[in-house]
């Protein structure tokens, strides 16, 4: 299976929350319909949108949603801080992550991703090592809703090949 951001396959179950940084004419993008606007609307949209208006400065995303460098740095300490245990995360992390750092100027925007790509090989070992211990975690809900989408879907792909690999190796036809 290939892994491509939610935002690339626009597989996000909702609609990302956004607030009209400007005054926006209506406008189709990718067959969407955007528009009119005015600075301050407040506007939803799937996230390949949403990412297309923030680039372009047209919109940001509501101030709940949006994941400061601070933040995402104590996010990624309180993991870290731990061996073992994952920490429980929004399902929707990694989609307001991407889009808060597109929001950010190219300085931080790189530091934000660095300490995203940090966040993320930390939960992956964990990941890794829980289906390793466990390859059935992936039928329990307890696990999976801590979990953003990615994670869910990334730990449903590796408890299939470990499982299948399990039963190879352990004698099963």
């Amino acid at each position: 299976m290939s892994f491509k951001s939610v935002i690339e396959v626009m597989e996000y179950p909702q609609s990302i929350r956004l607030v009209a940084s400007r005054d926006v004419p209506e406008m189709r993008v990718g067959g969407y319909g955007v528009g009119p606007l005015k600075a301050g609307d407040p506007i939803q949209v799937p996230p390949s949108i949403a990412l297309l208006l923030i680039s372009k400065g047209l919109a940001q995303l509501i101030q709940q949603d949006f994941i400061s460098l601070d933040d995402l740095r104590k996010i990624h300490w309180r993991e870290n801080k731990s061996l073992n245990e994952l920490q429980e995360l929004d399902r929707r992390f990694y989609v307001r992550a991407r889009l808060s750092m597109a929001q950010l100027g190219e300085q931080e925007a790189r530091q934000y991703e660095q300490v995203l790509r940090e966040l993320a090989q930390a939960r992956l070992r964990k990941l890794l090592n829980a289906v390793a211990v466990s390859p059935s975690l992936v039928d329990t809900r307890e696990f999976l809703d801590k979990l953003p989408v990615e994670e869910e879907a990334l730990v449903r792909e590796v408890s299939k090949v470990a499982g299948g690999w399990l039963d190879v190796v352990g004698g099963r036809p």
